[in-house]
């Protein structure tokens, strides 16, 4: 399963920049528990591309395969880097199991 459609990326293409974005937002998210307010707008993490371009359906699949240990992937994994229309497209996905 590729990650993007028509792209031939691999896990060792996205997996560190995909860890960077994580401690950023974690810094970003632990800012705010103290302070009350974030210091990046959440919406400034959305990536575009993963939102658009990712299949959701096999990105749900993998997410389930990893939670069992059987992939090592899942940008699902990562849910601050969605949009609002692929978090809603997710939610059906996960509705429909």
């Amino acid at each position: 399963m590729p990650l993007l459609a028509g792209q031939s990326l691999t896990v060792h293409d996205v997996d560190n920049p995909v860890q960077v974005l994580n401690l950023l937002n974690l810094g970003n998210v632990l800012h705010a528990d103290r302070f009350g307010e974030m210091v990046v707008p959440a919406a400034e993490f959305y990536n575009e591309a993963v939102s658009t371009q990712v299949s959701l359906h096999d990105d749900y699949q993998r997410w389930r395969m990893l939670r069992r240990g059987q992939s090592t992937f899942a940008f699902l994994t990562f849910p601050f880097i969605f949009d609002a229309a692929a978090k809603f497209e997710l939610l059906k996905e996960d509705a429909r199991r």
